[in-house]
């Protein structure tokens, strides 16, 4: 579906261009005509296939391009220049371009409808490939690319929910922490709303992250969790599911008294598609996660948390179309934490998020504060507040978790 779009896209821009682009818009064209009357137009909108839909049918504020010949430049989330196209007066001749990647070529036939079929042939056969190229350069230049390289991108929210549980100390009770017997339990709801600002666009997000542990010893405990995240960047939308399967093991723990280590193994997986950026795919990965604790006196509880995470793009093949995500991260990412409280407590903590390979926003900081009841003592509820501070990338995060043991 996403290469189908993709040659919407490029037989869209094949025919026209835009009006007044606003300077928030996230998909821009410049098209100018190349005859002797030079018309140019500038627009732009939160969907690039809405946007190319327009042009491809020389309609509304693209009428003006129906039989003149033209050249047009995409804008694409803020990467100027990111596609290019040349074509003649009655599209049977088109020229595309990818400046990141170096990829051109011609596509010409007797008819605009032929040479629309032959672009959706080559994307819908071999030119998949060439396309996850381009989409892997936007994860290098754009802050707000959907797979990779940014705190809103896929392996981002993949790595940040698996240390959230696994590298962040609770401050109620735990599957391994707690006074629960051996066949206890706990559910878990993570609630996350979130606004941004990445210099080049803004928008907000959503995301719904529901766990269960069970313990499986004294030491060990398996981890089940979903991922279900949405998206919105200046109207343009994006959705994300996944998975983590997490083994916490308690390497330094009851019945030694003070210092706690636990270290935790987890596989981790998404999909993520958006019709308004043509982008998407499968990102498949795990890691080790270290959270290391130890109480300054009975309520007051220093941690230090550490993982890194391994996230690789998996091509997808449906029917006659492939998919490919061409994305190699890897994350670091280290935390300081300190809890203090009975059965009311407050915690704060500090995390450093590096991506080790090129990314837009290679590295951000997380400070946090929290604050929540327990109750009883299997169950608890805190409210937090977050940001995540990088270059020229600014988030903000609220959260409400809610856990209870059985």
């Amino acid at each position: 579906m996403l290469h189908s779009k993709l040659a919407r896209l490029v037989v869209a821009c094949v025919a026209a261009a835009p009006v007044a682009a606003r300077a928030d818009d996230l998909f821009q064209a410049r098209v100018t005509s190349t005859d002797v009357d030079r018309v140019v137009r500038n627009v732009g909108g939160s969907s690039l296939l809405d946007l190319t839909d327009n042009l491809v049918q020389a309609q509304e504020d693209f009428f003006v391009y129906r039989g003149r010949p033209f050249v047009s430049e995409v804008r694409y989330a803020g990467i100027n220049r990111a596609l290019l196209f040349n074509s003649n007066a009655n599209g049977t001749r088109v020229n595309l371009s990818i400046p990141s990647t170096g990829f051109t070529r011609t596509f010409a036939g007797p008819t605009r409808e032929n040479v629309k079929d032959q672009i959706r042939d080559f994307i819908k056969k071999d030119g998949s490939d060439e396309y996850a190229k381009f989409l892997e350069q936007t994860n290098e230049l754009s802050p707000v690319a959907v797979n990779d390289g940014n705190p809103g991108a896929v392996t981002a929210i993949l790595a940040d929910e698996a240390f959230r549980k696994f590298g962040l100390r609770p401050s109620f009770p735990d599957a391994l922490n707690s006074s629960l017997d051996a066949d206890g339990g706990k559910f878990r709801v993570d609630l996350r709303a979130t606004t941004f600002d990445a210099e080049v666009a803004e928008g907000w997000s959503a995301t719904l992250a529901p766990s269960w542990q069970k313990k499986l010893g004294e030491r060990v405990a398996i981890s089940l969790g979903g991922i279900f995240h949405f998206r919105d960047v200046e109207g343009s939308e994006v959705y994300v599911a996944g998975i983590e399967v997490g083994v916490p093991i308690a390497i330094i723990g009851k019945p030694e008294p003070g210092l706690t280590w636990q270290v935790t193994p987890f596989f981790t997986g998404g999909i993520s598609a958006s019709e308004d950026f043509v982008a998407g795919g499968i990102i498949l990965g795990g890691g080790l996660t270290s959270l290391l604790s130890y109480p300054i006196k009975p309520d007051l509880v220093i941690s230090m948390g550490n993982q890194i995470s391994f996230h690789e793009g998996v091509p997808l093949n449906v029917s006659d179309y492939r998919f490919d995500t061409e994305v190699s991260q890897q994350i670091l990412k280290n935390a300081l934490q300190i809890s203090y409280g009975p059965s009311w407590f407050v915690d704060a903590s500090i995390t450093h998020t590096y991506f080790i390979q090129d990314a837009a926003v290679e590295t951000y900081f997380t400070p946090a504060i929290g604050a929540g009841i327990k109750i009883g003592k299997s169950v608890g509820i805190r409210l937090a507040y977050s940001a995540d501070l990088g270059d020229d990338y600014t988030a903000h995060n609220g959260n409400l978790m809610f856990s209870f043991g059985f």
